[in-house]
């Protein structure tokens, strides 16, 4: 018989998370550093199956961003170290707890669920072996707790339930930007296939310039917005760096248009 796998989710609860980014906070500030750094900073000796395990965590909770090379605290954890208000905490820390997929499902439809049925639920339902359901339900009754999400008179609004929390991607070099923009950026008419309405955003640049940008899909959130934007800033940078060689160059008018 086949080993059941169990689905992937944060392997530690939100309050271990807040913790772990507290430490990388406090010895690196928001410097992007390498993974190993990274290790280091929240407690460990280095790079090894624990300390990717609560880096992978800290990731799914949204409380930094990384690629493949580094990592750094992000916007919603300081907002969790740092808030401006109670409710700007309390915001961050349940859309933090909220952010993993599988988290999200069961607060909508397993919240008020025992442990022995949520138990039944994960290992029948989804799939999830006798361990793993265990480990799963210790990291969502903590998460939920510390976001204040077991109290209904501090549940989120529909609004934040709905809301897409993808997190816009964040590059420290170009190389790694540019393979990302080259990947993304290919038409994919398998993809288009999927969709029936797109938006089209036109402004006049210059004379006989026209930028245009059309967004396939459902409506745009703002997050899909700053990923454009980093793609634009991106091919600025490659332009500027696309200089004509000299005999390409246009000639230059002195005074009086004289060359």
């Amino acid at each position: 018989m086949a080993k059941m796998r169990s689905p992937n989710y944060p392997a530690v609860g939100l309050s271990e998370a807040v913790n772990r980014v507290r430490a990388l906070w406090s010895k690196e500030k928001r410097t992007p550093v390498d993974a190993a750094v990274a290790a280091e900073a929240i407690g460990y000796s280095g790079l090894s199956g624990p300390s990717r395990t609560a880096l992978a965590s800290m990731k799914k909770y949204g409380l930094v961003d990384s690629d493949d090379r580094t990592v750094r605290v992000s916007d919603r954890a300081l907002q969790i170290l740092h808030p401006a208000s109670e409710e700007e905490e309390l915001t961050a820390l349940q859309m933090a707890a909220l952010s993993p997929e599988l988290f999200r499902q069961l607060f909508e439809s397993q919240r008020d669920a025992s442990d022995v049925a949520l138990k039944s639920y994960l290992i029948n339902k989804l799939g999830f072996s006798e361990v793993g359901a265990r480990q799963l339900i210790k990291a969502f009754r903590d998460t939920m707790t510390f976001a204040k999400l077991d109290k209904p008179n501090s549940y989120p609004s529909q609004a934040m339930l709905a809301e897409d929390h993808t997190q816009a991607p964040v590059y420290d070099d170009d190389d790694h930007m540019l393979k990302d923009f080259q990947r993304n950026a290919r038409p994919d008419a398998r993809n288009n296939r999927q969709f029936t309405t797109h938006q089209t955003y036109s402004w006049p640049l210059s004379p006989g310039v026209t930028g245009e940008v059309r967004i396939i899909g459902d409506a745009p959130k703002p997050q899909h917005l700053r990923a454009i934007r980093s793609y634009l800033e991106l091919a600025e940078k490659l332009m500027k760096t696309e200089e004509p060689a000299e005999s390409e160059k246009p000639l230059q008018l002195g005074e009086g248009g004289k060359i």
